[in-house]
């Protein structure tokens, strides 16, 4: 995982926090998802605003930026595991900044590492 300039192409080193767009590739195969933005997650829900360092172990979100399916003005899409597919959920941003989101939803990051 890596984070992004606003470009949305160019890598950037340094520390990820939440809230920024990050790209996950695969190590082996070099495949990649489009730029996502990451989120803290507690209990059941991702904060929104959140802006914290990203450490090892925190359960994240994934949101996609650019679906390739159409947005509605109260949605926000995120990167699922449902029963072993990945797939695109689609939340409603609630109350104080979160959105409500299944464990399907959630993501441990294990390791972190920068490449160009």
């Amino acid at each position: 995982m890596y984070s992004l300039d606003s470009d949305f192409e160019t890598a950037r080193s340094g520390f990820i926090n939440y809230g920024q767009v990050v790209q996950l590739v695969s190590e082996s195969s070099g495949l990649s998802l489009p730029p996502t933005i990451i989120h803290k997650c507690e209990l059941t829900s991702a904060k929104i605003d959140c802006q914290e360092p990203v450490s090892q172990l925190h359960r994240v979100a994934l949101e996609f930026i650019r679906p390739s399916i159409s947005i509605g003005a109260s949605s926000r899409y995120f990167l699922e595991n449902d029963h072993g597919k990945v797939a695109i959920y689609e939340a409603k941003v609630g109350e104080n900044e979160t959105v409500s989101l299944p464990d399907g939803c959630h993501w441990t990051i294990l390791r972190n590492r920068f490449q160009k």
